[in-house]
C-alpha cells in the first residue's frame, strides 16, 4: 500500500468520531447520534479513500491527480448535500447531528491533507532545487 498517510487518516477520522461522542450523545448514550455517525462516515471514507488516490496519482505524468482530486471534491460535496436533505426529513435534531459529524471530521482532515500537500510541495521544491 503506497498511501503513507493511511495510518494518519484513520487515526484523525477516528479523532473526529471521538469528539462526537460528548457533542450529539445522549445522557445514557454510549454512541454518537445516528446522524453524526452519517456525516462522519461520509467524510472519514471520502478521505481515507480519496487520500490513497491522491497519494497513489502524484507526480505520475498525465491527468490522473486531478481526476483523483476532482472525485475527491465532488464525492464531498454530493455526499454531503445527499446527507443533508436526509438529515432535514430525519426529524427533531438531524440536521444540527449530521453537520456536527461532518464538521468535526472534515476539519481535522483537511488539516491532515493540508500537511499532505504542503510537505509534497516542499520536498518537490526541494529536489528540484
Amino acid at each position: 500500500m503506497r498511501y503513507a498517510g493511511w495510518n494518519a487518516a484513520v487515526a484523525t477520522a477516528t479523532l473526529g468520531v471521538l469528539t462526537l461522542l460528548p457533542l450529539t450523545a445522549g445522557p445514557n448514550a454510549w454512541l454518537p447520534d445516528r446522524w453524526a455517525l452519517l456525516g462522519w462516515s461520509i467524510m472519514a471514507l471520502t478521505a481515507v479513500i480519496g487520500g490513497w488516490a491522491l497519494e497513489n496519482w502524484h507526480g505520475r505524468p498525465g491527468s490522473g491527480f486531478l481526476a483523483a482530486l476532482s472525485a475527491c471534491i465532488l464525492t464531498r460535496l454530493f455526499g454531503a448535500a445527499a446527507g443533508a436533505l436526509a438529515a432535514m426529513f430525519g426529524g427533531e435534531g438531524a440536521i444540527r447531528a449530521f453537520l456536527v459529524g461532518l464538521v468535526a471530521t472534515f476539519l481535522p482532515l483537511q488539516s491532515l491533507e493540508i500537511a499532505w500537500f504542503v510537505q509534497k510541495a516542499r520536498r518537490t521544491t526541494a529536489v528540484r532545487g
